[in-house]
């Protein structure tokens, strides 16, 4: 995933994701109910935010059609 720039990080700052959200320490897979929680809590804040960007749409139609965009020097 390194060489195809796939991680969390790498994909935030290429704009293809808009935040990342941490894990528990002992693991995701050990405690469920905290990840569902942490998602959901992110998920209405995301959308309690977005609700008030005008233009949304368009605006997330640009962002992805510029995904893999190239820019040269």
């Amino acid at each position: 995933s390194a060489a195809l720039k796939l991680d969390a990080d790498e994909l935030l700052g290429f704009g293809v994701a808009d935040e990342i959200l941490q894990e528990p320490t002992c693991g995701a897979h050990a405690d469920w109910s905290e990840v569902a929680d942490n998602v959901k809590s992110r998920l209405l804040k995301a959308i309690e935010r977005l609700n008030d960007v005008p233009n949304l749409k368009e605006k997330r139609y640009s962002k992805f059609r510029n995904i893999g965009s190239v820019v040269e020097d």
